[in-house]
């Protein structure tokens, strides 16, 4: 069998606990990755702090630096906590990457090793000497740490500027929220508020475990059904709130010096309902700004000189299909007729024959890569449990090879304008509203 047909094993651990695992002999480390899914809500930031104090060392292993020795001694293991906002969602991931055993010295394995210290991290945490659910100045430490990287982002101009677009375009929504919280909320909390967010995370989250690797996937059910499996009480997501377009298209400009203005746009769309209609999604999108063929960027900026770089990327599950481009300030009226211009070609079927296979080709080869690589392989497991589609790599190459242009067209015809922003400088003559 080809790999690219190669379907995941899926297994229901308990309630809101899944696993999905493939197994391939050829890749040299395994990988498991936990995702513990919460919603984006007021609780985030203590998620977001505790998440950085667990890394700092369990009760077994009390310092980063005992860590870190632990995991040179099994080959160069990697463990690490991280989060992320997905659509709606606060997702806290413990990842962990090992040797497989068919590539030690015989009668060596470290898949129990490093799931035990993957599972200590979040379960066993170092706690005060006396008694504290954490060490004080570890706390004090990631607190100014998180702190630290809050008031920092407007030095991160393109960060700064989707974090401002998205709490404009999403206002009222739970993924306009930011991540880490804001100052006064970090600056709140107390440890026994991070001992309710690492509980939250370990007993009452939607687990969704996702494994590629050499070893006997049993093993990983088995470890992890040990830890999942008697807990009935973890707490469904709720679905992600759906908003409709306004009426008028909604523009805002933000002052800040900066040498690059930095523009973004975004439509909305209703997520579609299943596989054909995701990958003419796909497809329209990679016509209309998924890479250097795409209309956006050599209309906007090869032909027309207008965007130092430009692009488009989908978020299906939310409905949005978001523009962001670095620009001259002076640009800003150029660029948006631009994107309305290629959003209502791409609509229209005005994109050649050869622009929509160089399109479904870049597609393609990407899907066929997915094999030569474990994180690829987990990847695209993960993106297909989060659609709810569950396809193989085969699955979707065979659907984008029978899309025509008129689904294509169709896809490009849901969009609905919904915002513009500029971040630019504070003298930049606009008509854009100023935010303070």
């Amino acid at each position: 069998m080809s790999p690219l047909h190669r379907r995941p094993q899926q297994w229901n651990l308990a309630p809101q606990v899944q696993c999905l695992s493939l197994q391939e002999p050829r890749f040299k480390r395994s990988l498991l990755w936990l995702h513990f899914e919460r919603p984006m809500d007021q609780f985030r930031a203590g998620r977001t702090l505790v998440t950085e104090v667990l890394q700092q060392g369990c009760r077994r292993h009390p310092s980063r630096l005992h860590l870190v020795r632990a995991m040179e001694e099994a080959y160069g293991a990697q463990t690490a906590l991280h989060g992320r906002r997905r659509g709606d969602v606060q997702e806290i991931t413990l990842a962990m990457q090992w040797t497989s055993g068919r590539f030690l010295p015989a009668g060596e394995d470290l898949c129990p090793t490093v799931l035990n210290l993957g599972k200590e991290l979040l379960e066993d945490p170092r706690r005060g000497d006396g008694g504290e659910p954490f060490v004080a100045e570890v706390v004090e430490r990631e607190r100014q740490n998180l702190l630290r990287r809050i008031r920092n982002l407007r030095d991160h101009r393109g960060q700064y500027a989707a974090e401002r677009f998205r709490e404009r375009m999403c206002a009222g929504e739970p993924c306009a929220l930011p991540l880490t919280g804001t100052e006064e909320e970090v600056t709140a909390l107390a440890a026994s508020d991070l001992e309710q967010a690492r509980s939250e995370i370990a007993d009452r989250a939607s687990v969704s475990a996702i494994y590629v690797g050499s070893e006997d996937p049993e093993s990983i059910r088995e470890f992890l059904s040990s830890w999942f499996g008697t807990r009935q009480d973890r707490q469904a997501l709720p679905p992600p709130v759906l908003a409709e377009a306004p009426p008028q298209l909604r523009e805002y400009f933000d002052p800040l010096e900066v040498e690059q203005a930095h523009f973004c746009f975004g439509f909305r769309f209703p997520p579609p309902a299943d596989s054909e209609s995701t990958e003419a999604l796909s497809l329209a999108n990679q016509v209309f700004g998924g890479g250097p063929s795409s209309r956006l960027f050599q209309v906007v900026r090869e032909q027309k000189s207008l965007a130092y770089s430009i692009y488009s990327l989908i978020r299906t599950v939310k409905g949005h299909l978001i523009v962001g481009a670095g620009i001259d300030p002076a640009s800003y009226e150029a660029v948006l007729d631009s994107v309305f211009e290629q959003a209502k070609l791409v609509a229209e079927g005005g994109f050649s024959d050869a622009e929509l296979e160089t399109a479904r080709i870049h597609l393609i080869q990407d899907l066929r890569r997915i094999p030569d690589s474990a994180s690829d392989w987990a990847t695209f497991m993960d993106r297909e449990r989060w659609l709810n589609l569950n396809r193989t790599p085969a699955e979707r190459i065979r659907v984008l090879e029978q899309l025509n242009r008129e689904q294509v067209m169709e896809a490009a015809q849901q969009w609905q304008a919904d915002t513009a922003y500029l971040l630019s400088p504070a003298d930049q003559k606009s008509r854009l509203e100023c935010l303070s």
